[in-house]
């Protein structure tokens, strides 16, 4: 259930320019699924590497997933600061990805 929408969520952020609320608004969405469905988002996430054609472009994404979900491990909480974090997080991966990304 879960991979349906974390994959319309990237795809959203990663396809045109998001008011800096609307990325908030994913991000409070993204948190929880991800420490719930983590495999879903690494899925996810092969999913956006495979799309892909360029073997740099793969390597930079991934090292930009890397990041972001650095420091979510079971156990992680959702509270206020964890959300903050992770809010920023998301802002970083967005700016960071979307030049290099092609979105199907």
């Amino acid at each position: 259930m879960f991979a349906h929408f974390l994959t319309v969520i990237l795809r959203h952020l990663l396809s045109a320019p998001t008011p800096h609320q609307v990325t908030d608004m994913a991000a409070d969405a993204l948190l929880p699924m991800i420490l719930a469905e983590s495999a879903t988002f690494v899925s996810a996430g092969q999913a956006l590497l495979g799309s892909q054609a360029s073997e740099d472009a793969r390597a930079a994404i991934a090292a930009h997933l890397h990041r972001l979900t650095e420091g979510l491990e079971h156990g992680a909480t959702l509270d206020r600061s964890a959300l903050i974090a992770f809010r920023k997080k998301l802002h970083t991966f967005v700016g960071d990805t979307r030049g290099i990304v092609h979105v199907r």
